[in-house]
């Protein structure tokens, strides 16, 4: 089992798993007439992941992370909010 760590504590196991649920949820939404349902191999995943460009690759897993967390997404509301209210602070502030 890979136990690489992303995006803190989602571990690589489980986004493969996440990105999986994710085909076969759109994979269903595509059926007209009739259907068809396709096993996505892991391998397969990470292999398309990999041939990503860098900038490609972090908007895809920040998509991903997005669409099944909604922690992450109260988060960035939460963030966008204070940065409105002009809560923020420069990096020599926090950094010194």
């Amino acid at each position: 089992m890979i136990r690489n760590r992303i995006s803190g504590s989602l571990t690589f196991t489980v986004l493969l798993h996440t990105i999986q649920m994710l085909l076969t949820f759109h994979l269903r939404r595509l059926v007209l007439s009739t259907s068809v349902i396709m096993q996505v191999q892991p391998e397969i995943i990470i292999r398309a992941v990999k041939q990503m460009k860098k900038k490609q690759r972090d908007a895809f897993l920040e998509d991903l992370l997005a669409s099944t967390s909604p922690d992450y997404l109260a988060s960035i509301r939460e963030a966008r909010a204070q940065y409105k209210k002009g809560k923020v602070k420069t990096l020599k502030e926090v950094f010194g």
